[in-house]
């Protein structure tokens, strides 16, 4: 059972490396898009205008008022699993929002001591949404089997 244990933490620590890197590649790409902008504008080149659909902002960070849980429930949401609160910084920095980690986790942190909308374990965020739906799913599937056996 312990190589269990050792492998889910390998495939996480896999998960936030990659989540890391895609954030990286993106910040990668948008500077070079705008170094070549930049050398085609000195070249004398038209530039188009409009920025391609990579660079276009996400519909929800279009809203300014999206607060930290916001940002933390929307990332969860989106991918579906729990996080890392590096996994949910690096989601944000690959659609061009920089999230200070700091402050997340803060927020995160309060909402699930409060046992609103997060639950935590070892450093891991999930939706309390998703603990319920777990809780009911577990008790069809104990009726069905109790109606099986009879």
């Amino acid at each position: 059972m312990g190589g269990i244990v050792v492998q889910d933490q390998i495939i996480e620590a896999l998960e936030a490396q990659i989540a890391i890197k895609q954030a990286e590649l993106r910040r990668v790409e948008e500077d070079l898009a705008a170094l070549q902008r930049t050398l085609a504008i000195f070249k004398g080149e038209r530039v188009p205008e409009r920025l391609s659909p990579l660079h276009e902002p996400t519909p929800s960070l279009s809203q300014p008022k999206d607060s930290l849980p916001d940002l933390g429930y929307i990332a969860l949401k989106e991918v579906g699993k729990p996080l890392t609160g590096d996994q949910i910084v690096a989601f944000w920095n690959g659609r061009g929002k920089e999230v200070s980690k700091a402050s997340l986790l803060g927020a995160l942190y309060r909402h699930a001591k409060h046992k609103k909308t997060f639950r935590v374990s070892s450093g891991v965020f999930g939706l309390l949404e998703w603990q319920d739906g777990r809780v009911q799913q577990e008790e069809e599937v104990k009726e069905a089997s109790l109606a099986f056996s009879e």
